[in-house]
C-alpha cells in the first residue's frame, strides 16, 4: 500500500554526495485511470521513445497508443520532456548507479 522512493545524487565523478527518502501512498486507480493529460508508466514512456529497433524488437514493443493503460489518457508526451532522451539518461543512471549492461537488459525486459 505504501512506496519508498530514494533519490540518490551524483557528483560529476560518479560518487554519491545525497540521498531522500520519499514515501508515498499507493494509488491503484491511477495506475488503471488517469486524469486528463496524465500519463502513467513513465519509464515505460520513456523505453518505447528511445529503445532501438533491435530492442524493440527483442521485447515486442509497439508504440504508445498500441497499450490499454499508456493510450488511456492519450498523453504520449509532455510538454518539455524528452522521452528519448530520458530514456538515455535512465540507462546512463544505472550504469552510474552501478547496475551492469545485463543486469539493465533484465530490467527493460521485466517492464517491457
Amino acid at each position: 500500500r505504501f512506496a519508498k522512493l530514494i533519490n540518490v545524487q551524483f557528483d560529476e565523478n560518479g560518487y554519491m554526495v545525497g540521498a531522500h527518502v520519499d514515501q508515498y501512498l499507493l494509488e491503484t486507480s491511477r495506475v488503471v485511470v488517469q486524469a486528463k493529460k496524465e500519463r502513467n508508466f513513465h519509464a515505460f514512456y520513456y523505453m518505447l521513445a528511445g529503445c532501438d529497433k533491435t530492442e524493440r524488437a527483442v521485447w515486442g514493443l509497439y508504440s504508445a497508443r498500441h497499450y490499454k493503460y499508456t493510450n488511456a489518457s492519450r498523453v504520449y508526451e509532455i510538454p518539455g520532456v524528452n522521452s528519448k532522451l530520458e530514456y538515455v539518461a535512465l540507462k546512463r543512471a544505472m550504469t552510474t548507479g552501478g547496475i551492469s549492461v545485463h543486469e539493465q537488459h533484465l530490467t527493460f525486459t521485466l517492464l517491457a
